[in-house]
């Protein structure tokens, strides 16, 4: 009788420490219950770095089209980028990664100028966590990825805003 108390005890011991080492994933709470999804870092199997690569070359090539001209075919090739870009997590501890979201952030307030939603305040501030993100690329990476002029960015918010005044005939 006591063998067996002794060892469903201890199997109860390893029950329980078996489930305390599962990871829970999901965002932190007050009581503690949960941990940071992104404590692991997984992004980096998760993008492919190829299509970071071509995702920003073709936001620097939208963005070029967009600066010169904004029409109802750049408000749809502007979707489908966001769209692509909407892929990424909004947060991560990866250069690369963060570099992309930061990209989607100004390239969503550029197009916003579109639906006058986005502000000039807005934009800068955006920017500024673009070029921090490109700075904190490596120097191998730098290569790989475009870095977007600041102007480019401003260019196609006023050509956006003006489209959008045109359609809304504000």
């Amino acid at each position: 009788m006591i063998k067996r108390t002794i060892c469903l005890l201890l199997c109860v011991m390893v029950m329980v420490g078996l489930c305390s080492c599962y990871r829970q994933v999901g965002n932190p709470t007050i009581d503690g219950n949960t941990v940071w999804e992104n404590s692991v870092n997984q992004d980096a199997e998760n993008y492919n770095e190829y299509v970071g690569q071509n995702l920003n070359y073709s936001v620097a090539d939208a963005l070029a089209s967009h600066a010169k001209e904004v029409n109802a075919d750049s408000v749809i090739m502007a979707q489908e980028v966001i769209a692509e870009l909407g892929k990424y997590p909004e947060y991560s501890d990866n250069r690369v990664v963060n570099y992309i979201i930061k990209l989607r952030a100004v390239y969503k307030c550029v197009v916003g100028f579109y639906y006058l939603n986005s502000t000039d305040e807005r934009l800068n501030t955006v920017i500024r966590e673009y070029n921090s993100a490109w700075e904190a690329l490596s120097s191998n990476e730098k290569t790989d990825y475009a870095r977007i002029n600041n102007a480019v960015f401003h260019d196609a918010a006023r050509r956006f805003e003006a489209y959008g005044k045109t359609v809304t005939n504000s």
